[in-house]
């Protein structure tokens, strides 16, 4: 029983039959997990990464063609809906008796609407690695799939209802991810060493934010043991990366993990550089020293706004003073910090945005983004909006042929229109990089390391993308 995962383009190709290149992609770490599971049970994995793998239709359709496979999954978020469901179509057209699974987050939001309205015949609504695993069974001997734990099955343009499957509560039972079925080397990013790669060392958030819809996973949290994640640290240098990303919602969600993880990679004097996800109220001097110890270079926090009323909002509950503190500690322990702010939240004016903008001006991270906020589907807020009538009219159908995009799935607050939304989202990159403060911090490295040429490439990069889209509007 041989099975081949895709990662399409999240787009649909050009009337040129091409895709967008995509420009920094990090790999597919679900599909990793899955391959490896199957590979522990003696199935044959393979792996195409149209991200790095193909940039036609045409060569797509070639790509396909070599790989043949009794079982094909697609994995998908609901922004690359569209191109998955392009895939789909092409697959069907060189092998059209061979089944396809759909899964990722996206199938979290969408399962039936999306079996119904496309050429896959199986949906995977949740982790996927015992669920694929039964399915590729029930395959091999010619047994029900229906009821299968986790997977929706079409037939006769009827979905089956969902039977949900339990969550691993040890994910030390999973092999490390199959990552010798990617090509490591062409995964990159723009702030960080090249090549670089990420692990999962937990699954899941318990908190909840209006604007996240939890994924694949929930609230419910599960995790890695340290020593897991030290062997996976170790695979990861083993196979060329030279940084790695803690993906984690919350890498220190529980802080005395964290911290073990930390003491383990110093004891073992594992020397690579790594980044981590985190929120400002759960760490402290001691876990942030540590991260600084193990080398850890840089944390990224989910800031969101400069107005505590605006953090209530969203149900981020966290404070002002409580990020001021944090970030504080993170400057006096030297270590680097990224921050995250979104703007056109509920009821925010253009007033509260220049607010925002000011405090990540005068809080001074390492580094910043401003992002709008959308209404992404399985969210609060999406709901919120659907109760009081402010969803984009057709979504659903305007997110697969590609008329409706995130941007035009933004809070309509009365005053502030999408125009608005995109000068502010400009203007806040601009006011932050361009600025003596940011220079200043960065004057060291600039001079003393060979980051230097990448610093420069980052900044040219991103206003070069403002001014760009500034001209096209």
């Amino acid at each position: 029983m041989r099975v081949l995962f895709i990662r399409h383009h999240p787009n649909a190709a050009d009337k040129d039959g091409r895709y967008p290149a995509a420009q920094y992609p990090l790999i597919p770490i679900g599909l990793a997990y899955i391959a490896a599971y199957l590979q522990q049970h003696d199935i044959p994995v393979r792996i195409l990464d149209s991200y790095v793998g193909t940039d036609s239709i045409d060569s797509f359709q070639r790509a396909i063609q070599a790989m043949p496979a009794d079982l094909i999954g697609i994995t998908a978020t609901s922004n690359g809906i569209q191109g998955a469901m392009e895939a789909a179509e092409i697959i069907k057209q060189c092998w059209p008796d061979t089944p396809i699974v759909i899964g990722g987050p996206h199938m979290a939001t969408y399962p039936e609407k999306t079996l119904l309205n496309s050429h896959f015949d199986f949906g995977v609504v949740g982790e996927g690695e015992q669920t694929i695993l039964e399915l590729v069974d029930a395959l091999k001997h010619g047994t029900e799939t229906r009821g299968i734990p986790g997977l929706l099955t079409k037939a006769k343009k009827q979905v089956s209802q969902l039977t949900p499957r339990k969550r691993v509560n040890n994910l030390d039972k999973f092999p490390h991810p199959a990552r010798e079925l990617f090509p490591n080397s062409r995964y990159k990013t723009l702030l960080g060493f090249n090549p670089v790669t990420y692990i999962l060392t937990s699954r899941g958030c318990p908190f909840q934010c209006t604007f996240c819809d939890h994924g694949l996973w929930g609230r419910e949290t599960t995790f890695h043991s340290p020593e897991w994640i030290i062997d996976e640290i170790q695979h990861c240098l083993a196979q060329g990366a030279r940084e790695i990303y803690i993906y984690d919602e919350t890498f220190s969600l529980n802080k005395e993990r964290a911290k073990t993880i930390c003491k383990l990679i110093i004891e073992k004097n594992i020397k690579f550089s790594w980044v981590v996800s985190s929120r400002v109220d759960t760490v402290d001097r001691e876990l942030i020293e540590l991260l600084k110890q193990a080398g850890c270079r840089q944390i990224r926090f989910g800031v969101e706004s400069g107005l505590d009323k605006n953090l209530q909002t969203i149900g981020k509950n966290i404070t002002i003073k409580k990020v001021r503190h944090t970030f504080d500690l993170c400057d006096q322990v030297g270590i680097d910090t990224y921050a995250y702010f979104m703007i056109g939240l509920p009821s925010e004016t253009l007033q509260d945005m220049e607010e925002t903008i000011n405090f990540a001006i005068q809080l001074n991270p390492g580094w910043t983004n401003f992002n709008i906020l959308t209404m992404k589907p399985g969210t609060k807020v999406y709901r919120q909006a659907a109760q009081q009538g402010h969803l984009p009219p057709n979504l659903w159908e305007g997110l697969l042929d590609g008329t409706v995009s995130e941007e035009d799935c933004f809070w309509p607050t009365p005053g502030v229109t999408k125009t608005d939304l995109l000068s502010m989202k400009k203007k806040a990159h601009i006011q932050f990089y361009l600025r003596a403060g940011f220079i200043k911090k960065r004057l060291h490295e600039l001079f003393t390391t060979n980051r230097y040429r990448l610093y420069l490439s980052v900044i040219r990069s991103m206003l070069g993308n403002f001014f760009t889209r500034a001209e096209k509007s």
